[in-house]
């Protein structure tokens, strides 16, 4: 149960859909597996991993925050109302604070010291990754909900 009113949950979402990473909830069909640490994970049916066990299919309501036009996007987590997922994303992802006030003025500070000449960089080594990484996510697709 939200500790937010349903008044507050619609201003978080308005307010988030300002934001680079905006509200996604959509009604349609998941399919349900357990994954290699034993968590439920939720995808769109017919985009789950190949070789794993679908558990379940339901149609729910995905909630989740996506970048339009990136490939950016949180997992997705199901509810069964609309309100649910709403309440979700409010409660998780979204930020109640009021803006905050103007800061006083601060008294002129004393002028800074000259800075150091910087010292020559030498070159960075390549980050080799420890495994080979695959991307994973149901952000690598792109779907209409039935």
């Amino acid at each position: 149960m939200s500790h937010y009113t349903p008044e507050e949950i619609d201003r978080i979402l308005e307010k988030m859909d300002d934001g680079f990473m905006r509200p996604d909830i959509q009604k349609m069909r998941f399919d349900e597996y357990t994954d290699e640490f034993g968590d439920t994970v939720s995808v769109p049916s017919g985009h789950a991993p190949e070789g794993v066990e679908i558990e379940s299919t339901t149609v729910s309501w995905g909630a989740r925050l996506s970048a339009p036009g990136y490939l950016d996007c949180t997992e997705w987590s199901t509810f069964r109302t609309e309100r649910g997922a709403m309440e979700y994303l409010a409660e998780t992802y979204g930020d109640d604070s009021e803006p905050d006030e103007p800061d006083e003025p601060n008294e002129p500070d004393e002028p800074d010291e000259p800075d150091e000449p910087n010292e020559p960089n030498e070159p960075d080594e390549p980050d080799e990754p420890d495994e080979p990484t695959q991307p994973i996510g149901s952000c690598l697709y792109s779907w209409t909900p039935n």
